[in-house]
């Protein structure tokens, strides 16, 4: 070394560890993988085939399915205080919402790295089983109104989880309870919308479309309602009223776009399609584009973007 130096010497790594007095045994307390359980997450992927791209597969739509665990867990409180009239607590859990969908819009960003000849060599060991079937997928597009009698089917083999997405289909969804929430507000909502079978597909009403243009026009008196587009929305130039950064209605729509894109690179056209589906994709176009501007999965989108 450099007499002349000055320089301090940098602390070694253990010197560094030392001085921030970190905990280091913990054979008698809480670990970070303990508290995580990790082992037992990190222990659930199991390949069914031999090839090396089928571990992306898995994680891929295991960490989709915590995430929308966590979706569900913000979407149901969210209901849950919007019924309350707890709106500020509402808008904050669909902004996470927004940001949840968001993040698993990306996620196709991963296994987009896949290509169709290294997917078709795990497809067989798929077997049956399909995304189709996820019922936290489902419970979500109920709790957003999309809601289909069929798709409770794919779960009368497991009681448990027919029972959450029954739940969830004959629950009102979030919209619902936002025309619920006009209506305490002395707003003319029509009885039919403000109370009616919510398992039935919503129907546009020029009675919800005159509620939500007092709204518009009065966003001083209604600073903390929230707005929305789609079928209900007057037309025309409207001013914002207080509402959250949640555009999970654009986001969703998004997910499924993904996802559609993702099974067309994937799937040759004359191909079986993965699980349950076959590989015409037509009709899963039509239903997603035809659900596009579904009230509830619009709600809380469009005043920011006019």
């Amino acid at each position: 070394m450099c007499p002349h130096n000055t320089t301090p010497s940098s602390p070694s790594p253990e010197h560094i560890v030392h001085d921030e007095k970190a905990q280091l045994d913990f054979s008698r307390s809480m670990s970070y993988g303990d508290y995580l359980q990790l082992d037992a997450i990190l222990s659930a992927q199991h390949p069914r085939s031999p090839d090396h791209n089928e571990m992306l597969f898995i994680v891929q739509h295991q960490t989709s399915e915590l995430w929308m665990k966590l979706m569900l867990h913000e979407l149901r409180a969210a209901v849950a205080h919007v019924a309350a009239d707890d709106l500020s607590t509402a808008f904050k859990m669909l902004a996470r919402v927004s940001k949840i969908m968001e993040q698993l819009v990306h996620a196709w960003d991963v296994l987009a790295t896949m290509t169709p000849p290294e997917y078709s060599a795990i497809r067989p060991y798929l077997a049956s089983s399909s995304g189709f079937q996820s019922y936290q997928y489902r419970c979500i597009e109920f709790s957003l109104g999309n809601k289909n009698a069929a798709m409770l089917k794919p779960h009368e083999h497991r009681p448990d989880l027919l029972e959450q997405v029954r739940a969830a289909y004959e629950a009102p969804s979030l919209y619902d309870e936002a025309l619920k929430l006009l209506a305490r507000r002395g707003l003319d909502v029509p009885q039919s919308h403000a109370q009616r079978d919510w398992t039935q597909p919503y129907v546009a009403s020029p009675g919800v479309e005159q509620a939500w243009l007092t709204v518009y026009r009065n966003p001083k008196q209604h600073w903390d309602l929230p707005a929305r587009r789609g079928a209900d929305r007057p037309r025309g130039r409207i001013p914002p009223v207080a509402l959250p950064p949640c555009h999970h209605g654009g986001t969703h729509h998004r997910l499924q776009a993904r996802h559609r894109r993702h099974r067309r690179r994937e799937l040759p056209a004359q191909d079986a399609g993965c699980g349950a589906f076959s590989g015409n994709l037509e009709p899963a176009n039509q239903f997603i584009d035809k659900n596009r501007h579904h009230p509830s999965v619009e709600w809380s989108y469009s005043a920011t973007t006019l």
